[in-house]
């Protein structure tokens, strides 16, 4: 019936290119992928300039073992579209199957160069695809926000050395960030604080302290550290500090009275 319709529409509108990419997709849908290829062909003769268009037609020609054919599609939907970063995704994809890792790499660091908020995506893909954990970090930018997320995927994948890594290469690219935030110290933190090495982790929260002095929640953070610690007189420093950003911080409050009594 969807197949019948886009027929027709084309029909009655033969110069508007989305009837006939509607019936490419149904057929292809089908698995008639000799068909689409053709109608794909007829999209693009309407729209050639259209990176969504060139993309699915490299598909069609991928399915169709055009392996050629479908390099170049891709490649040209990307190069077409460079300030959408998910119109690499494709054609990274395309590159890693063809054993072209290095390529791929390059076509995904530029994409994330423009949206590290797609670092994730990337990842998976790139896990989906074959490529080894550690060999992930070649298609990263000199990110914090890309490093961060692939931290967190080390996390869960128990590469914890390689995380760490990750986290640390976080924070020292952090301060370059147009819009720095204090993510990345928070991240390592709780990852150190997970594992009971608390000393590290007050180092961390200290060396975020020195970026962002006025963040309420790292002064009191550093407080509970210390006082873990009894490195007391650094707590009382911290909860003080904490207080004077938020006076409304009760259980600070609370904790700075026992120390300053004496009451442990």
């Amino acid at each position: 019936m969807v197949l019948q319709s886009a027929r027709q529409a084309a029909v009655w509108a033969p110069l508007d290119s989305s009837n006939r990419y509607l019936e490419a997709k149904v057929l292809q849908a089908m698995g008639q992928g000799e068909e689409a290829f053709l109608v794909f062909g007829r999209v693009l003769q309407l729209r050639p300039i259209n990176a969504l268009y060139l993309q699915r037609a490299a598909g069609a020609a991928q399915d169709l073992d055009r392996r050629a054919l479908a390099g170049s599609l891709f490649k040209s939907g990307t190069v077409l579209d460079r300030a959408d970063p998910r119109r690499s995704k494709p054609y990274a994809r395309w590159l890693i199957r063809q054993q072209q890792e290095e390529q791929a790499f390059v076509e995904i660091k530029r994409a994330l160069e423009l949206d590290p908020r797609q670092t994730r995506s990337f990842v998976d893909l790139m896990l989906l695809n074959g490529v080894p954990s550690i060999m992930m970090a070649q298609a990263l930018p000199e990110s914090a926000y890309a490093w961060l997320a692939y931290a967190h995927y080390l996390v869960e994948v128990k590469r914890f050395s390689a995380a760490e890594r990750a986290f640390r290469k976080a924070m020292l690219l952090m301060p370059k960030e147009e819009r720095p935030t204090y993510r990345a110290h928070w991240a390592y933190y709780k990852f150190l604080a997970k594992r009971e090495r608390f000393e590290e982790a007050v180092a961390v929260i200290q060396k975020g302290i020195e970026l962002f002095p006025d963040h309420v929640g790292l002064h009191s953070t550093a407080g509970r550290l210390y006082e873990r610690q009894q490195i007391n007189y650094r707590a009382i420093e911290e909860y003080r500090q904490a207080l004077l950003l938020n006076p409304k911080l009760e259980w600070v409050r609370k904790r700075l009275e026992r120390l300053e009594g004496g009451r442990l």
